[in-house]
């Protein structure tokens, strides 16, 4: 399929007026099946049909001090927020201007020398069109040509991103039903425990009503009682893996060599020894982190400590 070109004039944010041409990059191609065209978003592809696209402004990764690794280039950082899946068009000077060729050139020399991006706002979306300055091969003679790389991206994001990737830390999400992983503290662990406690005593008053009542032994009567039982024994097991949770935990942190105290499954007690892992902490310094894994009823089971100089 012929990559149709977009032809319009974007406004810079240093007021600077310039005949670009937007071009919809080529989905990777599938076996037996002609390549496509990318499917923009149909706010972003109304946006790029407006006579003038002005730019928000210019966004650049402002790096603290205390954090010496190189920081992050903006093409890198929209790369990860797009998913990997590449740009959403480019952008490229319209040969035919010459003038709008010289501004365009001197805009994205600065970009790419200021390590920044051009931020377009996508109207009616919670997305924002981010420019990153490149320089990719073109045409059959393969020239170096200044391009923007256009990735439609969350808003407010870039930053954050920069951040993440600069700290070469991962974000993880706990899900609320602890379908993926459950992350337990010592603390959040004496709370489970609290409630679980508070449940059985709840569920043991109403068996002992049942039971003391009028003596009836009614079908329905009957169930409700084997129900509560059940219930009953599932919350004393719960309580049980919950307390050994807990003095794993517990050691762990007490423990001046950061060692984990397991419980085999004959009932004996033997001791994990934790190793000490590169990592970094909340101002970026490099630390030394303990590191415990585990194989634990076939499930993987990890310690460690947010703050390990404390």
């Amino acid at each position: 399929m012929a990559n149709q070109a977009i032809r319009t004039c974007v406004l810079f944010p240093d007021g600077q007026l310039v005949n670009c041409i937007f071009k919809k990059p080529l989905n990777k191609p599938e076996e037996g099946k002609e390549q496509q065209e990318k499917e923009l978003l149909p706010e972003l592809q109304q946006l790029l049909q407006q006579s003038v696209v002005t730019s928000y402004g210019r966004w650049s990764y402002v790096a603290p001090e205390s954090n010496t690794l190189p920081p992050p280039l903006p093409l890198a950082v929209a790369h990860v927020l797009a998913g990997e899946q590449g740009p959403d068009v480019r952008m490229a000077a319209d040969a035919e201007d010459a003038s709008s060729v010289a501004a365009f050139e001197a805009n994205h020399k600065a970009d790419l020398e200021g390590r920044r991006a051009v931020v377009i706002r996508i109207p009616s979306t919670d997305r924002e069109l981010v420019l990153v300055p490149v320089k990719a091969r073109t045409g059959k003679d393969a020239t170096i040509t200044p391009l923007y790389w256009g990735y439609a991206v969350p808003v407010h994001l870039l930053s954050l991103a920069s951040t993440v990737l600069h700290y070469s830390r991962l974000v993880a999400v706990f899900d609320l039903d602890e379908t993926l992983l459950m992350a337990h503290s010592g603390d959040s662990l004496k709370e489970r425990i609290r409630r679980n406690n508070k449940t059985k005593d709840a569920k043991i008053g109403e068996l002992r009503s049942l039971s003391s009542d009028d003596g009836s032994s009614s079908p329905s009567r009957i169930e409700q009682q084997k129900q509560l039982q059940a219930e009953l024994a599932l919350l004393e097991a719960e309580g049980k893996l919950l307390q050994q949770d807990y003095e794993m935990v517990d050691f762990y942190r007490n423990d001046p060599q950061c060692r984990v105290l397991v419980r085999d499954p004959g009932g004996g007690m033997s001791v994990a020894e934790p190793t000490w892992e590169k990592s970094r902490n909340l101002q970026g310094e490099e630390v030394m982190r303990p590191v415990v894994r585990l194989e634990l009823n076939g499930k993987p089971c990890w310690f460690t400590r947010i703050k390990p100089e404390s």
